[in-house]
C-alpha cells in the first residue's frame, strides 16, 4: 500500500525524489516499474525553481514562459520539441544560463520591505476579504456581471498588492488607479439609490487610503 512516507517523496525536490511514487494506492505499480524510492534523506518540497514572485497571475504563466525560454535556448528541433515535455531538472545542453545551481539556496523569497507597507495592507485585507466571502455565500443568487465585478476588484487588489511588495514601478499607479475606480463605484451606487450608511464607510477607507499613498508614494517607490 502508498504510505504517508511513501507519498512524501512523490512531492520532493530532491535529486533522487524526482519521478518517484505515481501511486495513489498500491505502490506495487511503481515497484514493477521501476519508479519506487524509499524514504531517506529528508524530503523537500517546493519546485525546482522556486518562484521569486509572490504575484498569482505570474505564477500561473511563468511556468510556461520558462518552457518556451528553454526551447528557444535548445539545438536543433529535437531538443527544442523535446523541451516542452522534459522533466523539471532538464536544461538544453548549450545553454549556461540553464544550467543547475544549488536551487536549494533559493528557495526562500522575501524582500526587506517598507514598514509603511503592513498597516496599509493589513487594513484593506478586511473590506477585501469580506467582498470574497460574500460572493462565495451568495454566488448562485448573484448576476454573472457582479459576479465578474467582484472578482476584478479582488485580483486587482492582489496583483496591486503584490506589485507594491516587490517594488514594481507600476504598482503605486495601478493601486492608485484602483482607489480612483472605488470611488466612482460608490458614487454610482450613491445615485443608484443604495444605502449611504453601507457605503459611507467604505468611502472614507478609500479617499483616506489614496491621501495616504499620494503621501507616502517616494517611501513606497524606495522600498
Amino acid at each position: 500500500m502508498n504510505t504517508p512516507s511513501h507519498h512524501r517523496v512523490h512531492h520532493g525536490v530532491n535529486d533522487e525524489y524526482l519521478d518517484r511514487n505515481y501511486a495513489g494506492i498500491l505502490i506495487i505499480w511503481d515497484r514493477l516499474y521501476g519508479t519506487f524510492q524509499a524514504e531517506q534523506a529528508e524530503v523537500l518540497y517546493g519546485t525546482r525553481r522556486p518562484l521569486r514572485s509572490w504575484n498569482p497571475l505570474w505564477a500561473n504563466v511563468e511556468p510556461l514562459v520558462h518552457v518556451a525560454r528553454l526551447s528557444a535556448a535548445s539545438k536543433g528541433l529535437g531538443e527544442k520539441l523535446y523541451a516542452l515535455i522534459a522533466p523539471p531538472e532538464w536544461t538544453p545542453k548549450a545553454a549556461a544560463e540553464f544550467t543547475k545551481g544549488d536551487f536549494m539556496q533559493q528557495r526562500a523569497y522575501d524582500r526587506d520591505l517598507s514598514q509603511v507597507l503592513h498597516p496599509y495592507v493589513m487594513l484593506h485585507l478586511l473590506p477585501v476579504g469580506t467582498l470574497m466571502a460574500w460572493m462565495l455565500t451568495f454566488d448562485q443568487t448573484l448576476s454573472t456581471p457582479i459576479l465578474a465585478t467582484g472578482s476584478l476588484a479582488i485580483a486587482w487588489a492582489g496583483i496591486g498588492w503584490t506589485g507594491l511588495f516587490e517594488g514594481k514601478s507600476w504598482a503605486l499607479g495601478s493601486e492608485i488607479a484602483r482607489h480612483l475606480a472605488i470611488v466612482c463605484a460608490l458614487i454610482g451606487l450613491g445615485v443608484a439609490g443604495f444605502n449611504l450608511v453601507l457605503i459611507a464607510p467604505v468611502a472614507v477607507l478609500t479617499l483616506t487610503s489614496l491621501f495616504w499613498l499620494l503621501q507616502k508614494k517616494t517611501a513606497l517607490q524606495h522600498s
